[in-house]
């Protein structure tokens, strides 16, 4: 009976044409070997190029901070040679170091995988900034060594950035600093080497100890734009701001920028100093000193639609999400965008579970007035007088013995329509009565008391 069935459905197939063209369902199998090779040619560089591009995907929303999609591209993406799980979890290390888990960056680098010593220089410098971050020193100083050896056949400045990190960290000499510092003859270093002097004189505040050698430079590098940014910054943090203006004068560099506005700012020509940052994030979009300062600018200003731009292109990192959701919100009240700032402080709300702090009761209560939502606008009111905030307190009071004092704030006419001058008009009404002082005991009698006491 089996073989019967199995003859009537090839016959069936053989009459609707599959089994003579070749095709089945809409697959057109290959005809012979050289057509099988190229079918898988085409099919691998689909495949590669599919993957090239979700990894340019996962990049991108690296670099733009939406590391939540990139969490999400990334487990959705299959395993395979070109996307191999060890670049999975590097990829995710990245996004757990941005966000400052650093606990979760060291365990996804100690999985077994990872334990490869040609793969470590790819990820070993994150892994050490974590221990050290966690104070770690010991296991810090550990992983060094292997990452050192490493990674030193890949370096051009023989990891003196990284090792002077470490050494800052783990060293028990407290001179340390200032040894290294007196040991380097800055003049005898060029290009990326010397650039990183430079930096390193900025971040340890140690320019005092590499600016009289300044004085050894030739022209390289005073005609290099990065070299002499760094040169000036230099001579700005220790105090001549003569020297760097000098050197800063004719560069358009973001940096350069910026400090030309804090010139302006330090002379308190807020205007200029405004137009001189947004000059620097012409230069670099992602420019975070010069966000740092367009900010509260643009508040002094009154431009608040260009604050709340200003806000968004600043980096949020999970710690600040509550100031960084509370300026919004202000700045959207005052920009009259009232819907962007009610999602602002609901945001804020969710995150604190409700605790928020009394800054943000505030804005509550300018949002629901603004909204004429009447009915909350006492919750509000409560939650910002219990923060200790007087004026809401005193609203509180107001709110109960001034009927419709909220649906009449936005009157237009007079309350006293009949006066122009209400001073004067209670002046006039008012009877003045001098107050007639009652003479309790008079002076006369006490003299003829005291007489009466003397014995003639």
């Amino acid at each position: 009976m089996k073989l019967i069935t199995a003859f009537i459905c090839l016959v069936l197939l053989s009459n609707t044409g599959f089994a003579r063209t070749g095709k089945r369902f809409g697959h057109k199998y290959p005809k012979n070997e050289t057509e099988i090779k190229t079918n898988s040619i085409v099919k691998w560089s689909a495949d590669n190029f599919n993957i090239q591009a979700r990894l340019k995907e996962i990049k991108y929303n690296i670099i733009n901070g939406n590391l939540e999609n990139a969490k999400l591209l990334i487990a959705r993406t299959e395993s395979s040679i070109e996307f191999s799980e060890k670049i999975k979890l590097r990829y995710l290390a990245i996004i757990n170091f941005i966000e400052g888990n650093y606990e979760q960056t060291i365990r996804v680098l100690d999985r077994p995988i990872m334990n490869n010593f040609l793969d470590i220089s790819k990820f070993c410098f994150m892994k050490i900034l974590s221990l050290i971050i966690l104070e770690k020193k010991k296991q810090a100083k550990n992983e060094w060594f292997d990452c050192k050896q490493a990674s030193l056949p890949f370096s051009e400045n023989s990891l003196t950035w990284m090792q002077t990190i470490v050494d800052l960290k783990t060293t028990t000499d407290k001179d340390y600093i200032e040894n290294f510092f007196k040991t380097v003859k800055i003049d005898n270093y060029k290009g990326e080497s010397l650039r990183i002097f430079l930096k390193l004189a900025l971040y340890l505040n140690q320019q005092d100890k590499i600016i009289p050698r300044f004085k050894f430079f030739g022209r390289d590098p005073l005609e290099n734009e990065i070299e002499r940014e760094l040169i000036a910054l230099n001579y700005y943090r220790n105090g001549n701001l003569v020297k760097a203006y000098q050197l800063l004068e004719d560069l358009s560099t973001a940096n350069s920028e910026v400090f030309k506005g804090n010139l302006y700012l330090h002379q308190k020509r807020l205007e200029p100093a405004y137009a001189q940052f947004k000059v620097a994030l012409k230069r670099k979009s992602n420019s975070e000193n010069a966000l740092e300062r367009l900010i509260p600018l643009s508040w002094r200003l009154n431009a608040y639609d260009e604050g709340l731009d200003f806000l968004n292109m600043l980096s949020r990192t999970s710690s600040k999400f509550v100031e960084h959701e509370t300026l919004k919100a202000a700045f959207a009240i005052m920009a009259k965008k009232y819907e962007m700032a009610f999602i602002a402080l609901r945001k804020i709300s969710k995150k604190t579970n409700f605790s928020q702090p009394v800054e943000i009761s505030q804005l509550q209560v300018i949002d629901q007035i603004t909204r004429k939502n009447y009915e909350k606008i006492t919750d509000a009111s409560i939650s910002a007088c219990q923060g200790k905030d007087g004026i809401n307190c005193w609203f509180l009071i107001a709110l109960n013995t001034w009927p419709s004092l909220i649906e009449n704030l936005e009157k237009n006419e007079k309350i006293h329509s009949e006066e122009n001058n209400l001073t004067q008009k209670y002046i006039n009404e008012t009877n003045i009565n001098p107050i007639d002082e009652e003479k309790l005991l008079e002076q006369d009698y006490i003299e003829e008391l005291d007489n009466n006491l003397i014995n003639l």
